[in-house]
């Protein structure tokens, strides 16, 4: 089996004052992440999340290029790919498994962190990226932010807790973001709620030395939880304050472009009403034909692109990952009442869940070849079933059902690392299972 990349020189790390910096330095893949540097991340975060002297971590990525972090390592897993058993099915490869396992217990610890969180996402951030950043507390976006979620053009589905945080997003836009994939720029980001700062790039190199400075007339310590809660919450109070002063000194760099969403809201949950993809790829394609506004026409045409880009397989289930996190109020649970939004740590489990099940089959093979091996220039990816209307109702369901024993083991563990209970897909259900 390949391993993924083990360099300690992949995660850097620096203290300024109380201020802890730490840079994700593999610039010549766009910082994806390997496993050793999920592991080091989740270290570091809890050793600083324990010393009472630390009051703020910041994250940012190296390189020439601006890029805090592209991804998980994808290519890493599809290089694990196990020898063909049947072409349409494999083993979930084990490293893979465990590599993901760990990711999504960073991504919960990341989101219950004490210690006030900055990430500045400078340039490219995607995938795995947002994951590293978006359940932080600060999310500092510029003018050169290109963000986005792609997972169904590479036959996967939206995870490390992406169904959690595109729900939480205003009306449908989130759903066309996990559907398309469609980038976002830094000024869209922080108006659509997934930056809380926009700040020049010009200013980038001036945030930690700022953070420092104002932090050092902060308390530190404490001993009781109630003590240690208050002061990280002065500490926060000082971070974003000073944020806001670099924004308002750069806010003639982050601005709106011809490309923005959030102008566009309301049609967009118009196109992405409908928790059926079919549905929603006529809604879009009537919009594309006969929009009343040209910019509207535009947008509808190039959302459908996009989407029609996307795995099928991986579009249905994504759209019912979504619907299971915010079931629609027509849906009644036994108290007579809807049932409630999933939390953070019951999404990343169903990510898990389906996301094992994606790296099981030939389209996240395919997805990977055609668009990160042969990068456009080989075939298109086979997919199979080749289209939305050829996806069945139970096949979906597979995504949510019990794996193997290995698959169920490994998300028990998750499961207790988080605080979660065993669901009905636990590794008791799937101990029984079949299934490769």
């Amino acid at each position: 089996l390949a391993k993924m990349s083990s360099d300690a020189d992949d995660i850097l790390v620096d203290a300024v004052s109380s201020v802890r910096v730490v840079t994700l330095n593999r610039p010549d893949k766009l910082n994806v992440l390997s496993d050793s540097m999920v592991t080091r991340l989740s270290e570091l975060w809890a050793e600083w999340d324990a010393d009472k002297d630390v009051k703020c971590i910041v994250l940012n990525g190296a390189g020439e290029r601006p890029c805090l972090c592209a991804g998980g390592d994808v290519k890493a897993v599809y290089d694990m790919r196990p020898p063909e058993v049947d072409p349409k099915r494999h083993k979930a490869p084990p490293l893979a498994l465990e590599f993901f396992n760990r990711e999504y217990q960073m991504n919960h610890q990341l989101a219950n962190a004490r210690t006030p969180h900055v990430a500045i996402m400078d340039g490219v951030v995607m995938g795995g990226g947002c994951g590293v950043s978006i359940h932080g507390a600060f999310r500092v976006a510029t003018e050169r932010t290109v963000l986005a979620m792609p997972e169904c053009v590479i036959g996967l589905v939206p995870d490390v807790g992406a169904t959690y945080f595109l729900s939480n997003l205003p009306g449908r836009v989130g759903h066309a973001l996990a559907l398309t994939g469609r980038r976002v720029g830094g000024y869209d980001a922080k108006k659509l709620g997934l930056a809380t700062h926009a700040i020049g790039s010009s200013a980038v190199g001036k945030i930690v030395e700022s953070l420092a400075t104002a932090l050092e007339r902060t308390f530190s310590g404490g001993e009781t939880t109630s003590e240690l809660d208050r002061n990280a919450k002065d500490w926060a109070n000082k971070v974003d304050e000073e944020l806001r002063k670099l924004e308002k000194e750069t806010s003639g760099e982050v601005k709106e472009t011809p490309n923005d969403l959030h102008p566009h809201l309301a049609v967009i949950d118009r196109w992405f009403v409908s928790d059926d993809v079919q549905e929603v790829d006529l809604t879009l394609n009537a919009a594309a034909v006969g929009g009343r506004r040209e910019r509207e026409r535009k947008v509808a045409k190039e959302l459908l692109e996009l989407m029609r880009a996307g795995c099928p397989a991986s579009l249905r289930v994504t759209a019912a990952m979504l619907k299971r996190v915010r079931p629609p109020v027509d849906i009644m649970n036994v108290s007579g009442g809807p049932p409630p939004p999933l939390d953070l740590a019951r999404c990343l489990r169903m990510e898990f869940r389906a996301v094992a099940e994606c790296i099981s089959r030939d389209d996240f093979y395919e997805g990977v070849r055609a668009r990160l091996v042969d990068k456009g220039k080989g075939d298109p990816p086979a997919w199979s079933p080749e289209s939305v209307e050829e996806v069945g109702h139970e096949d979906v369901e597979t995504f949510f059902e019990p794996g193997s024993r290995e698959v169920e083991e490994v998300i028990a563990r998750f499961e207790r690392a988080v605080g979660l209970e065993s669901d009905a897909g636990g590794a008791g259900a799937g101990a029984g299972s079949s299934r490769l």
